[in-house]
């Protein structure tokens, strides 16, 4: 099964060297759902897909 994934950094961006920057991630089950999500954030998002095991 494939969930789509909006996460949220925290603090430095991941690509800033030694400082990686923490986030928070929340799961969703379609990419609508993500991106209304996503548009109720500011900073650095991104939205992925990952497989899960049922």
């Amino acid at each position: 099964m494939k969930v789509y994934v909006v996460r949220k950094y925290m603090g430095h961006s991941p690509w800033a060297g030694s400082h990686p920057a923490k986030s928070k991630d929340k799961e969703f089950k379609t990419l609508h759902e993500a991106q209304a999500y996503r548009s109720t954030l500011t900073g650095m998002v991104e939205i992925f897909q990952k497989e899960v095991a049922n």
